[in-house]
């Protein structure tokens, strides 16, 4: 299975995040950050079914909350950025 991570600022931020997309039903885990996507921010990101990625950009985006970055899986297992800008 395939999934996203959504990367927050703060733990605050990540629970935020959460909110948001349980409020949109659109099922979570809150994580840490894996080690190779530790740029800036904290240890907190949230990891979700990378079908659910339409739906939680919209859901976000209507609620003001915006991740700091999101990445996909790829199929050789390791990570792929996804520009914030696209709908």
């Amino acid at each position: 299975m395939s999934y996203c991570i959504i990367i927050s600022r703060s733990l605050t931020h990540a629970q935020q995040m959460a909110a948001v997309l349980r409020r949109a039903d659109i099922p979570l885990q809150l994580i840490r950050t894996p080690t190779v996507l530790q740029q800036e921010g904290c240890g907190s990101a949230l990891r979700i079914d990378r079908r659910s990625l339409p739906a939680a950009r919209a859901a976000l985006r209507r609620a003001g909350v915006a991740p700091l970055r999101l990445y996909t899986t790829g199929r050789d297992g390791g990570y792929q950025e996804v520009t914030l800008d696209l709908p």
